[in-house]
């Protein structure tokens, strides 16, 4: 399945990738009844070009749409659960990446905003669902503490590493499942 999406990208980006830049709409792709449009690719590499500091290629976009079809199963699969993250802890990372890369675009401050918010709600829906699922070894931890003598605030960052490792797999396998009840049309 993921093979045919990736088919229909291609496809589509060297039919239509010059328009990129156009002042008429287009839409990318459709995740049931949701769009991407050639507008929200723009605004998307925009952003991705400051914050990494680099210019991105036919192929890099290619995957950047992919990438964007994923955001935008989770933002569906996130409001289908009534998820809401904290909206001060967004706005607080928000501030700090626009400070950090000095952003002044309002445009992009709303996808960033838009982007945080969906990866927040994301993580939020998979810590509840998996809660159970999270526990990590704190017998492996202690032996690493013994064994390298850390101080407390090293074993904190070791706890949430390994936390965050746990997630990381948990979400990418919840993701893999739930993609596939998603209908997923590339134009």
């Amino acid at each position: 399945m993921k093979l045919r999406y990736i088919i229909f990208i291609t496809i589509f980006f060297f039919t239509s990738v010059k328009n990129i830049n156009s002042k008429d709409l287009i839409i990318l792709a459709k995740v049931n009844d949701s769009i991407i449009t050639n507008y929200d690719l723009f605004l998307e590499i925009k952003l991705l070009e400051i914050l990494e500091n680099k210019d991105f290629s036919k192929e890099n976009k290619l995957s950047l749409v992919q990438e964007l079809i994923d955001l935008k199963i989770k933002e569906i699969e996130a409001k289908k659960n009534n998820i809401e993250a904290n909206p001060t802890r967004i706005k607080n990372r928000v501030n700090t990446i626009v400070a950090k890369h000095n952003i002044n675009n309002e445009n992009l401050k709303k996808i960033l905003k838009k982007k945080i918010n969906i990866i927040e709600n994301w993580n939020k829906l998979i810590v509840i669902k998996f809660k159970n699922k999270l526990e990590i070894n704190m017998t492996e931890i202690r032996e690493v503490v013994k064994n390298n003598n850390l101080s407390d605030d090293k074993v904190s960052k070791l706890i949430n590493l390994e936390r965050s490792k746990k997630i990381n797999i948990l979400s990418k396998n919840y993701f893999n499942q739930i993609k596939n009840n998603y209908f997923v049309k590339v134009q």
